[in-house]
């Protein structure tokens, strides 16, 4: 993760950082399996923005 993304996430911009990393996931054509971990890290940012 790159400085600019780990900052966002501190500024609680988690939901941000997650649609960017389902958009580079798409772009790059990444394998099923490789999504997943995506998408669970996605739901784990949704979940933190709740708190």
């Amino acid at each position: 993760m790159g400085k600019g993304r780990g900052l966002k996430i501190l500024q609680g911009k988690c939901v941000d950082v997650a649609a960017g990393m389902r958009r580079r996931a798409t772009v790059e054509g990444l394998s099923q399996d490789c999504r997943k971990a995506v998408y669970v890290c996605k739901t784990i940012c949704k979940n933190i923005e709740i708190i």
